[in-house]
């Protein structure tokens, strides 16, 4: 008997089903079992069984959460015996069978959005009260369906009224709808003049059970629709839900359908719980007036719209938080009530292991299957320069983009060779802000799409030979080689299905001006193959199924647009390696900057997490770039104030990555110069279990004398080596006097350099860049980082390191941060670094550069954590909000204190313990 793949696929997944763990030789076992039986190809098994290693090997790390138990009564599992789970068990089995979620997330999900919950009230409880929160995740990492869910859960324990404000843009509004719909309403809104079924409301045709939608796909609140239906919250049985716009003029008139049909006196809805879930939290939401007196409108109609319920919780959701940390949270007003700081929680989500993230895209150490991810483009100031009008011109394709385009049809072809021939494909063009421009790039690439699509309908089915004499074809095959000719597939493989592969690829615009629609439910059947071209509409909370390759030039330099810009991050199960982004190199490492700074905020979650504080008595913190970027929109951080010179180097790493030419051979000559100093004073190295050369409990007048001696380029704090001594000496004073010091050394890059007897293997750095302003000051690294992955561990003992190392392997970690060695150690390190590189073909140094890093550990005095306080100089530089600021100043007072106590004591009780 024969089968067809989706049944051979559907087959496995139910006898897997409810197998937990599953491992590797759980599902090829299943698959022949099912191959013998069915007559299944060897190479179909093999296609299904990555499939399904995609879907069930998926491993995702326990959620981390602060919170603030001082109103908190946990309810949810003491109610759970009386509670109908209804739309949570709805939706739990939709995800089990459609989303291609395995049962390790969903059994995640389902256990962090009881914790939300949780974190939410009761909605039985009686009086007035009112809960703030934030659910911080990543970039395309599954944010919509964590608020599904919670909408599910919150129906079912009893809120009457939900509202998902999904965004500013209608495309990103829509397509929340839809997915509001298919996962918790179970069918299409009865505006909409239909009643059709979809999503979990296809599960029971019995079923008549439905929340009361007064939103659709097509149309956002009308308040005129909404009165015709006399509907009123105390008429209906079943929850209220709408998904809006974050529009003022939809906010305004929301408000007054509700103060017209379902206030109780004193413009309140006294006896109905209400959830408000925002979506993109940091975006619109946060009060960016001028006047410290006022607040935007915005802002002040969410508020309202919290206000009018003596029952409310709001809970936003956002993967850049970098704005909603510098919310005041002591403003309260007595017509908006209290701002949208989360008082109560913030949850930090932790991305599975499949999760394609920053880290893993613009990281120094991607993993092997996006090792080809990145393309820096080089050519477009002529054509397309990064600042332009909106009237520029754009009639010629830049030969990068060319590049790119051609590359997503090949990509599109790969992914049909690997049997996903009804998948999603997406490629995203995002170069202007303008929808003219945007407008003209659309049509350029329509044109050169008809005459590559004729092209390759004549010419692929062709002999190999003839096919290739054809312009078009011998593009496409020399980029296939270039891009993927050390995949499975071979040429003649590619060309045959090439056909088939760019015929349905179109080109749509996708703005606020543009009709075109990214419509992926309506291509279900067969899959959309689309080029999409826009701006801003593409560059928040859309989600472009299917992401194969991306072309970006943009120039914003602010962390929360640059990440909500990267909708190349998400899930690419079985394609990751055909992903390919083109952007310039500068962009790339904003990237990388902005990266290491969002996941330093989630270990500063961690870190409040593992100390029990909570978002209230813990500032937050956000590194600065060192040259450029904002942390976000300077309206957005109305009440922080920047703070430089004030904050502990505890945690910290510090490192010499820009250097001047000028001083390149006296800092070669220092370097020569310190390691034959330590030789002769303490002795041959050690070998490190790493093979470089480590020396131990060396005092700390060792490092202040090298990095005093070392001729920095100085142009942040980051780079003060004033500041840096200081600190060092400070920490010396209190007992930190030792540390390790580490002679690096590559095995791998050049050939070895003699220092001081010591056989050194100079490390290769690419990506070096001249600065723009001065040609001779060099960043020696193309991601303001210096040194490798897992060198902050030198010097730790092999058991500190084995137990490190299994505390990331238990939560999902496959990568070790460099962090988590560095908060485990005990004495400073300063790693000494021999750098052989060429800036542009051209040798500098004179065969190598000296460079130096500093890693610290935590601070050892103040209130406590990670954070700790100290009256000491902070080689990096800080955005911080009124917390962080209020505290920092507590600190420096009950330091001044304590100074002054001491200084008063007789000098023959200055040790005493008093």
């Amino acid at each position: 008997m024969k089968a067809t793949r989706e049944e051979v696929l559907g087959m496995a997944s139910r006898k897997l089903k409810g197998q937990e763990p599953v491992t590797r030789d759980d599902i090829r076992d299943t698959l022949q079992r099912l191959a013998v039986a069915f007559d299944v190809e060897a190479e179909l098994v093999e296609q299904l069984a990555r499939e399904l290693e995609a879907t069930h090997l998926i491993r995702i790390p326990p959620h981390v959460q602060v919170v603030d138990d001082r109103d908190h009564t946990p309810w949810v599992k003491a109610t759970a015996v009386n509670r109908d789970d209804f739309y949570w068990a709805r939706y739990r089995e939709l995800l089990a069978q459609d989303s291609g979620l395995g049962p390790t997330v969903i059994s995640r999900l389902h256990e962090v959005t009881d914790e939300i919950l949780d974190r939410l009230k009761n909605p039985t409880t009686d009086g007035e009260w009112s809960r703030r929160g934030m659910v911080v995740g990543h970039v395309q990492s599954g944010k919509t369906a964590n608020y599904t869910g919670l909408v599910c859960k919150a129906a079912d324990a009893g809120y009457k009224l939900i509202i998902v404000i999904a965004g500013i843009h209608n495309n990103l509004r829509a397509q929340t709808q839809q997915r509001i719909e298919e996962g918790f309403v179970g069918q299409k809104s009865v505006e909409q003049g239909s009643r059709e079924r979809v999503g979990v409301g296809l599960a029971d045709r019995n079923n008549t059970r439905f929340p009361v939608s007064l939103t659709s796909r097509s149309s956002d609140f009308n308040k005129d629709f909404a009165s015709q239906l006399a509907l009123s919250l105390d008429q209906v049985n079943e929850p209220v839900v709408l998904v809006i716009k974050k529009n003022v003029s939809t906010l305004a008139k929301l408000i007054e359908w509700l103060e017209r049909h379902n206030t109780l006196g004193g413009s309140r809805v006294a006896d109905h719980p209400m959830l408000l879930i925002d979506d993109e939290a940091d975006n619109a939401s946060i009060n960016t007036a001028k006047d410290p007196l006022r607040a935007s409108r915005t802002n002040v109609l969410i508020r309202q719209l919290l206000r009018l319920f003596n029952k409310n919780c709001y809970v936003g959701y956002t993967a850049t938080p970098f704005a909603n940390v510098f919310i005041d949270p002591e403003t309260e007003t007595e017509s908006e009530g209290r701002d949208l700081f989360p008082d109560h929680f913030i949850i930090g989500l932790r991305a599975p292991d499949s999760y394609v993230g920053g880290e893993a895209v613009f990281g120094e150490d991607p993993p092997d299957e996006l090792s080809h991810m990145l393309r820096f483009v080089t050519d477009h100031e002529d054509l397309l320069p990064l600042v332009h009008k909106k009237d520029h011109p754009f009639d010629e394709l830049i030969p990068s983009m060319e590049k790119s385009l051609r590359t997503f049809l090949l990509a599109r072809a790969l992914r049909m060779l690997r049997g996903a021939h009804t998948a999603h494909c997406t490629m995203m063009v995002n170069v202007s802000r303008f929808v003219d421009v945007q407008g003209r790039v659309r049509a350029t690439i329509d044109t050169w799409l008809t005459e590559v699509q004729r092209a390759v309908r004549f010419n692929a089915n062709l002999p190999e030979a003839q096919a290739l004499a054809h312009p078009v074809l011998r593009a496409l095959h020399d980029d296939f080689l270039r891009e993927f000719g050390h995949l499975e597939f071979g040429w003649s493989q590619v060309q045959a299905i090439l056909n088939e592969a760019a015929s349905p690829v179109h080109v749509v615009e996708v703005n606020q001006k543009n009709r075109d629609k990214l419509d992926y439910e309506a291509h279900r059947e067969h899959g959309l193959a689309v080029i999409a071209v826009g701006g801003m509409s593409l560059s928040r909370g859309l989600t472009l199924e299917g992401l194969l390759v991306t072309y970006f030039l943009r120039n914003s330099k602010m962390y929360d647009t640059l990440m909500q810009m990267g909708r190349w991050f998400g899930y690419r199960p079985r394609y990751a390696d055909l992903c390919r982004i083109w952007m310039t190199e500068e962009s790339a490492n904003w990237y990388a900057h902005v990266a290491e700074a969002t996941r330093e905020l989630h270990e500063e979650f961690a870190a409040m997490n593992d100390n029990r504080q909570t978002p209230r008595d813990f500032g937050l913190r956000v590194r600065r770039h060192p040259d450029a970027l904002l942390i976000t929109a300077r309206n957005k951080m109305r009440t922080s104030e920047t703070m430089v010179r004030a904050i502990s180097l505890g945690s910290s790493l510090i490192e010499a990555f820009r250097l001047n030419l000028d001083y390149a051979e006296e800092n070669r000559q220092l370097l020569e110069a310190t390691v034959k100093s330590l030789v002769s004073t303490y002795g041959e190295p050690t070998p490190s279990p790493d093979k470089n050369h480590l020396w131990s409990d060396i005092p700390a007048e060792a490092v202040v004398e090298f990095i005093r001696s070392f001729r920095m380029f100085t142009d942040s704090p980051t780079s003060d080596t004033r500041l840096i001594r200081e600190y060092i000496e400070k920490i010396a004073d209190h007992g930190r006097r030792q540390w390790d010091i580490v002679l690096v050394h590559s095995r791998k890059d050049s050939q070895p350099e003699t220092i001081a007897g010591l056989l050194v293997g100079k490390q290769f750095r690419s990506g070096v860049r001249r600065t723009k302003s001065n040609p001779n000051i060099v960043d020696v690294t193309s991601r303001n980082r210096v040194a490798s992955r897992g060198l902050e561990r030198e010097g730790l003992s092999y058991e500190e390191r084995v137990q490190i190392e299994q505390e990331a392997k238990k939560e999902g970690i496959k990568n070790v941060s460099d962090i988590k060695y560095r908060l485990r150690r005990s004495r400073p390190l300063l790693m000494l670094h021999v750098i052989d590189q060429e800036v542009a073909g051209e040798s500098v140094g004179n065969g190598w550069l000296a460079s130096w890093g500093a890693s610290f550990p935590p601070s050892q005095r103040g209130p406590g954590g990670t954070g700790s306080w100290k009256v000491t100089d902070d080689g990096v530089e800080y955005e911080v909000n009124k917390i962080y600021w209020d505290q920092w100043r507590r600190a420096i007072a009950q330091e001044a204190i304590l100074q002054a106590e001491e200084d008063e004591l007789p000098e023959d009780l200055g040790d005493a313990d008093h």
